[in-house]
């Protein structure tokens, strides 16, 4: 600041010397310190030698003595007097003066404030034509003047007040505008909460419905189970009453064989047989003759129990499922003995997925282009009335998993089971033939709490399906 306010006096100093009179002598050029922004009244008073410096200084003077405490309302009048022709002298002599601008222009100078010095000795007029004794003789000027000056600074107030009152109302504009987009945001905030309270719910109920479905195809699927289990029964109850009964035929026809030489040498005459030997041969192949028309009924049930649940659609289903995934495994869309679950085809989550991930791994994708191939290869072998699919369940280990992309197990094996559905898809398996679902943590194979156990459950199954 003190190299600001010397270059601003420098400045004054030369635009003073250049309204000097002629008649100035070096001795009133010589520079001065200059005063530092915002300094009292006595530090900015100093020795100086130009003329501007020195009525300013003077008119400092003044005001310093008028502002004393104790000095009475004419005095003080006088003593502002002063310093008013001072200024007004600067301002008549050298008005191209530094001091001269700063005066008109009501700008500081240091610590001083030539509008505010204006006003002071205006009220110190007013108060020194309110005495008794002592009065000024120009009152009325100075009292319209003042008047004036008062008429002025509340034109320039209300200016002021309306060009605050314009900004408030800009303000408040804005800020109604802005409220108003406020509220707009925190009602489309509340609808958004409000859909997303509604789209949980609503995945809560799916996640329900699925754990039901789920629930009902697994008792689909065990009852389809015990279906094919009563057919074997029934298949190997027929094949015992058939070796029986052909174990019968034998016996009977050993026995008519033996009927027949004992009739022969019965009517021979001596041969050694008599009746009562004939009687219990023709006893025995009475007996031979009742087991095997006995027999011949039990393989008759047995046939018509076989012929019924052949009938059956859920074994007409095992039987196409067997079928399909045999010729599948022939193809070589079985890799192993271990890929084989009774009627699924198991995929392990090691060989599709890295863990707590859903896209599929470059051994996996191999993996399941050898199994894409034998589905395609094996296709023509359905019946063309069966309307059939192959569901892809995901299922997990026991462990939860908490991320942004998978909230819970469900997300998880979903997402796996649609990954393995958009591939075959890519490989060529119709839209219309694959199923996708997710069984979370809850059908595992394992119900052990070791790695191998959650490595067991974590798996990808195919099973067959007939709508």
């Amino acid at each position: 600041m003190q190299r600001i306010a010397g270059v601003i006096v420098a400045s004054f100093l030369s635009f003073s010397a250049m309204a000097q009179d002629k008649a100035a002598t070096p001795a009133q050029s010589k520079a001065v310190q200059p005063p530092v922004a915002g300094a009292s009244i006595d530090e900015i008073t100093c020795a100086c030698d130009t003329d501007v410096n020195g009525l300013f200084v003077s008119a400092l003077d003044f005001i310093r003595k008028a502002d004393k405490p104790g000095v009475l309302p004419l005095e003080r009048h006088r003593l502002y007097g002063l310093a008013w022709k001072r200024f007004e002298r600067i301002i008549d002599l050298h008005p191209d003066s530094w001091v001269a601008v700063r005066l008109l222009a009501n700008q500081p100078i240091g610590g001083f404030l030539y509008w505010n010095f204006k006003r002071k000795y205006r009220l110190a007029s007013v108060e020194a034509c309110g005495l008794a004794d002592g009065a000024p003789g120009d009152c009325n000027n100075i009292l319209a003047d003042h008047v004036a000056a008062l008429v002025l600074e509340l034109q320039n107030t209300e200016n002021r007040v309306i060009q605050v009152q314009q900004i408030i109302t800009r303000l408040e504009s804005t800020f109604s505008t802005q409220i108003n987009q406020l509220t707009q945001i925190s009602q489309e905030v509340g609808k958004l909460r409000a859909e997303a309270a509604a789209a949980e719910k609503e995945k809560r109920d799916l996640l329900a419905q699925m754990a039901e479905i789920q629930s009902l195809a697994e008792r689909y699927q065990k009852n389809l189970r015990n279906a094919a289990q009563k057919r074997r029964e029934a298949e190997t109850e027929r094949d015992q009453f058939q070796a029986l009964l052909t174990a019968a035929n034998a016996r009977f026809d050993e026995a008519t064989a033996e009927l027949v030489t004992a009739r022969a040498q019965l009517e021979g005459g001596d041969t050694g047989i008599d009746k009562i030997e004939f009687g219990k041969v023709q006893g025995r192949l009475t007996g031979a003759l009742n087991q095997v028309a006995r027999l011949e009924a039990r393989l008759k049930q047995a046939n018509e129990r076989v012929e019924t649940l052949e009938t059956r659609d859920d074994v007409q289903i095992i039987g196409h499922r067997t079928s399909f995934l045999a010729r599948v495994n022939e193809l070589g869309g079985v890799a192993n003995a271990d890929e084989i679950d009774g009627e699924r085809i198991v995929f392990s989550s090691e060989v599709l997925f890295d863990v707590g991930k859903a896209s599929l791994r470059p051994i996996g994708q191999s993996r399941l282009d050898a199994f894409a191939q034998a589905v395609i290869a094996a296709s023509p072998d359905i019946p063309a009335e069966i309307d059939w699919a192959l569901q892809i369940d995901g299922h997990t280990d026991q462990r939860p998993i908490s991320t942004p992309k998978f909230p819970s197990n469900w997300e998880l094996s979903i997402a796996r089971s649609l990954s393995v559905v958009r591939y075959l898809i890519d490989k060529g398996i119709p839209k219309n033939r694959l199923v996708a679902a997710g069984h979370a943590e809850f059908h595992p194979r394992d119900t052990g709490n070791t790695e191998e156990a959650f490595q067991r459950n974590r798996r990808v199954e195919v099973r067959f399906l007939e709508n």
